[in-house]
């Protein structure tokens, strides 16, 4: 009986570890993809509209 105790707060406990790891994963991607749109209008921002136009088009 003590064994299973034992083994169910483990999981508890681990599966507290697996929640805040996912969500500090997803706290990064948000960064990542806002990093991204940051750099994407910077340099859309130094492009013309003709040479914006044709860098969005080659990143497909």
């Amino acid at each position: 009986m003590a064994a299973r105790i034992y083994d169910t707060e483990r999981g508890e406990n681990e599966m507290e570890h697996l929640n805040k790891h996912g969500e500090d994963m997803s706290n990064l991607l948000e960064e990542v993809d806002e990093l991204r749109m940051k750099t994407l209008k910077e340099i859309l921002g130094i492009l013309t509209p003709i040479q914006g136009v044709e860098y969005l088009a080659q990143r497909e």
